[in-house]
């Protein structure tokens, strides 16, 4: 999805902003290579604790089910990048 702010495909859901605009960067300003995997861990951990409030509570029916475990796909799936990005990294400096 593209981010609501910057067009970015970054976002998760439609007109949801990118990490890099939620922590407030211009896009021209975006992270540096530390930087991106801290502020990517922090939103999800930050999107994660919101799920678990928003959802709590909510009835138990097929929509709610897929939207969280969707949300939490996605989470997964910014961990992986993360992983793959950090792996290659190393794997290029022993090289």
């Amino acid at each position: 999805m593209k981010c609501g702010v910057c067009g970015v495909e970054e976002a998760r859901e439609p007109d949801r902003v990118c990490l890099c605009c939620q922590a407030g960067r211009p896009v021209n300003e975006r992270a540096k290579p530390i930087d991106g995997p801290i502020v990517v861990l922090e939103m999800i951990a930050k999107d994660m604790a919101a799920d678990a409030e928003n959802f709590d509570g909510k009835e138990f029916n097929g929509k709610n089910v897929a939207t969280y475990f969707g949300n939490h796909g996605a989470a997964i799936a910014a961990l992986a990048n993360i992983i793959k990005e950090h792996l290659l990294k190393e794997e290029a400096t022993h090289d």
